[in-house]
């Protein structure tokens, strides 16, 4: 297994314990979330993540779905058929973000990535891991057996893991916190307007 990837697991399960042991799903906060696919932009692999994390009913998918529901209006959630919730904190089920198409997606902490018959580009699992460094609990979306984005979110009481932490990774990625999904004009309009906001 990649080196890079052995570390994003295992330091996934240790941010996830620290995290897990101090927080509520209210202080939970979605930071970024990243498309890296093609097809989808980083708004629809949000309804994703945030569609399929209103389903798998632990405290992670229901803060993703909750902070979605807080930047959109209105909330308008995907269908999900075949849905099942999984051991270790991971969910599938096929949805359709084109409107049409269903495809099978699956969510989950990091430790789903190896599962993929085929190991994520070295600049994915870099970005994933320079989240991680500043404290950030992850989420990886998969489609069709391929990663296709994630969901960086951090505790906003802790001092390591709070505004600072969203400070920092604004400014080792240049979408920061303003890659928390918005659609296209509103998008480039924000990020402007980024290092301004009180996150």
């Amino acid at each position: 297994m990649n080196s890079t990837l052995e570390r994003i697991i295992r330091r996934g399960y240790s941010v996830a314990g620290r995290i897990y042991d101090a927080v509520t799903l209210s202080n939970l906060k979605v930071v970024a979330v990243k498309s890296l696919s093609i097809e989808y932009g980083d708004d629809e692999v949000y309804r994703m993540l945030a569609s399929l994390g209103s389903r798998k009913g632990n405290r992670i998918g229901r803060a993703i779905a909750k902070c979605y529901g807080e930047t959109h209006d209105p909330v308008i959630l995907l269908e999900i058929t075949d849905f099942k919730s999984r051991l270790g904190g991971s969910a599938e089920g096929r949805l359709a973000p084109d409107g049409e198409n269903q495809v099978f997606c699956r969510i989950g902490p990091p430790a789903i990535l190896g599962s993929l018959s085929t190991p994520p580009d070295d600049p994915y699992l870099r970005m994933i891991s320079n989240y991680q460094d500043e404290g950030c609990l992850i989420e990886i979306l998969i489609k069709e057996e391929k990663l296709a984005g994630f969901a960086a979110l951090t505790e906003k009481r802790m001092t390591r893991i709070g505004a600072a932490v969203i400070g920092a990774v604004g400014k080792k990625d240049p979408a920061g916190p303003a890659a928390v999904c918005r659609s296209g004009s509103a998008e480039a309009e924000n990020r402007d307007r980024a290092p301004d906001r009180d996150e």
